[in-house]
């Protein structure tokens, strides 16, 4: 594995830890530390940037870490951290809403903010519940930048406390099944974290006073027990059953046993040294404040529940694309239009061939086509006359057949009929009035004219203006003639309606024949003895 740099400081010191992790177990390969030079010379944050950066680079150049890969610490006062209540929801959903809730809950972030976040032990009723942390991309690019001048590449920004109770885990794994408080002290400050079945569920981080180690544990004392009582007021309640920490505070007797006495809760002192195999010469005192740089190199190599990274926070999980289905596809699919355009090569010419004799057809066809074309649209015109056309003849024969006798009635010229057709419907219509003796012959003389083609409309115009006609009643009727349909129009021209009689060619001296001026005499005389007994006058 690759070697990993993990730097932390804060305003007395400048702490770092070099090595790597094989599975489960942390190896180091040297601790050091470097004095910054106290409150007084560090006065503003500018001057202890640029002391950081100096004392970073001689410990690089001292154990020959350039161009190394380095974990970089971040406290609890660089950050913003809030718990927020969720709904239950998806790892792929989780990442958008802790964002969207945090821009309601946290007091200053914007959208360029690096936001992280944890699930902290909770309970699925009441919701899902996550530790998230915010930190200034300005700090961010300090970090970066002091990392850069000492010639190291920066990989992480890690928070601090949980890298302490992340090596706490791996010293004592019963805390991954238990609920417990768990203190690191770094320098002036304490770290203190409640966790339960390993999952975090609070953090906080103290600022301890100068003096000797009775009364640094006094201090520890009062914090240990402020974050027991905040840890049971939360939502959902968690309680611990044992106290875990970090050294031996400077010497203090019996660490342990002290502090089970005061807080009650069973107490476990740690060591680094039986935690993680340290290959170089240990530092001469305390140790213990090493655990922060130790914790980040065991976070670093792996995906830790219970780290947040600055530098990567979670964000949703992207689907992976299908690469090697995709190939297979790809390949496939290139096959396939290489087949196609052999196969379209091959034939070209055939094809050329049958798209020449086509064309060539199509060719002819096309006179063939207009030829049709215009008999079609002659036909149309023919038709439209033919429909609209009417033999006025044979509509007056049709008014004399159906007429009363002349004794009865008779059509008055004045008005004149009316014979006219409509040019825009094609359809034709008779007017005329007429006078009958009596006024039920008008009306039996439109049911005479009521036949299949023929539409019939009468009106009784009243009494004869003329008091000397026996013809006392008039009225007008209107006949409305039905347009003939195609198929009827086209079986007409097909075959006339009476049949053409043959001729003949007997003597005209044969017994009882008569000769043709004879017969067609006869004939009218019929004809006009038929309309005598008719009587109809137009």
């Amino acid at each position: 594995m690759a070697r990993i740099v993990a730097i932390e400081w804060d305003s007395q010191e400048l702490r770092l830890a070099a090595g790597s992790r094989h599975g489960s177990t942390v190896s180091i390969d040297c601790l050091l530390a470097a004095p910054l030079g106290g409150d007084n010379v560090a006065s503003t944050p500018d001057i202890l940037d640029a002391q950081v950066a100096a004392a970073l680079s001689k410990l690089v150049q001292q154990a020959g870490l350039s161009r190394s890969e380095v974990v970089i610490a971040a406290g609890r006062a660089n950050v913003e951290l809030r718990a927020l209540t969720l709904p239950n929801a998806s790892d792929d959903e989780l990442p958008d809403m802790v964002r969207f809730a945090a821009q309601r809950s946290f007091a200053q972030i914007g959208d360029a903010w690096p936001l992280d976040f944890i699930k902290l032990s909770s309970d699925s009723e009441t919701g899902l519940q996550v530790l998230a942390s915010a930190m200034n991309p300005a700090l961010i690019s300090k970090l970066k930048k002091i990392a850069e001048q000492a010639t190291l590449e920066p990989k992480k920004i890690l928070l601090r406390p949980l890298a302490s109770a992340s090596l706490a885990m791996v010293a004592q794994s019963s805390l991954r099944t238990s609920s417990a408080l768990i203190v690191s002290v770094v320098g002036d400050e304490a770290d203190l974290l409640v966790s339960q079945n390993g999952a975090v569920s609070l953090i906080r981080t103290s600022r301890l006073p100068s003096g000797d180690a009775a009364v640094r544990e006094k201090a520890i004392v009062a914090e240990i027990k402020r974050t027991w009582m905040a840890a049971e007021s939360q939502v959902p309640a968690v309680s611990p059953t044992q106290l875990v920490i970090w050294g031996e505070l400077g010497g203090v007797t019996d660490l342990g046993k002290s502090l089970t006495e005061k807080t009650g809760l069973p107490t476990t002192v740690l060591s680094l040294t039986s935690t993680v195999e340290i290959k170089s010469q240990l530092p001469p005192t305390d140790i213990e404040r090493f655990v922060p740089v130790v914790g980040m190199i065991h976070q670093s190599n792996h995906l830790d529940p219970n780290s947040m990274d600055f530098l990567s926070p979670r964000k949703r999980v992207e689907k992976k694309r299908p690469v090697l289905q995709m190939a297979i596809g790809g390949v496939l699919a290139s096959l396939l239009l290489l087949f196609g355009l052999y196969s379209y090569f091959s034939k070209h010419s055939q094809l050329d061939s049958e798209i020449a004799l086509l064309k060539k057809e199509l060719k002819d066809q096309e006179k063939l086509v207009k030829a049709s074309e215009l008999k079609t649209l002659n036909w149309k015109k023919v038709a439209n006359f033919l429909q609209s056309d009417v033999n006025w003849l044979d509509q007056l024969v049709y008014l004399s057949e159906k007429s009363l006798p002349a004794d009865s009635m008779v059509v008055t010229m004045v008005p004149p009929p009316v014979f006219q057709v409509n040019p825009q419907t094609g359809t034709a219509s008779i007017g005329i009035q007429v006078a009958a003796t009596e006024p039920e012959m008008l009306t039996g003389l439109e049911e005479d004219l009521r036949v299949e083609g023929y539409k019939i409309s009468g009106s009784n115009s009243g009494r004869n203006r003329d008091t000397k006609s026996p013809y006392t009643e008039v009225g007008k009727i209107t006949i409305d003639l039905e347009k003939v349909d195609l198929k009827t129009l086209v079986a007409n021209l097909k075959k006339p309606s009476r049949p053409i009689p043959e001729e003949t060619h007997e003597s005209p001296d044969a017994k009882g024949d008569s000769t043709p001026s004879q017969k067609g005499e006869a004939a009218e005389e019929k004809e006009e003895a038929t309309d005598g007994k008719k009587g109809a006058t137009l």
